[in-house]
């Protein structure tokens, strides 16, 4: 029966931890001027994707070049995950391409 109460104390206090990130990470969204330069570098490395043979990908909402859609993800994002998504894929371009960052 103990083992019942703790796991029903568990569960709301996981949907309010959920919920408190979600809330908060609204809170402490990019700026503009930082999305700006997040979706012309987003689109730059698509760009350098494609245009590498041993690194092609097909489009996807990680590799696309819609400037536009990249700057409206980011203004939602925390700053981690978008320096997240752009270190993700400097690291799949340099792993496809070893000169990628000279």
């Amino acid at each position: 029966m103990s083992g019942s109460v703790k796991q029903k104390s568990v569960i709301p206090m996981s949907v309010l931890a959920v919920a408190a990130i979600l809330c908060g990470s609204a809170a402490q969204a990019a700026p503009p001027a930082f999305c700006k330069n997040y979706a012309n570098r987003a689109v730059w490395q698509y760009k350098v994707m494609r245009s590498t043979p041993s690194c092609q990908q097909p489009p996807s909402n990680f590799w696309h070049a819609d400037r536009t859609l990249h700057f409206e993800w980011c203004l939602t994002a925390h700053p981690h995950a978008v320096n997240y998504q752009s270190h993700e894929r400097d690291s799949q371009l340099s792993a496809c391409n070893p000169s990628y960052g000279d």
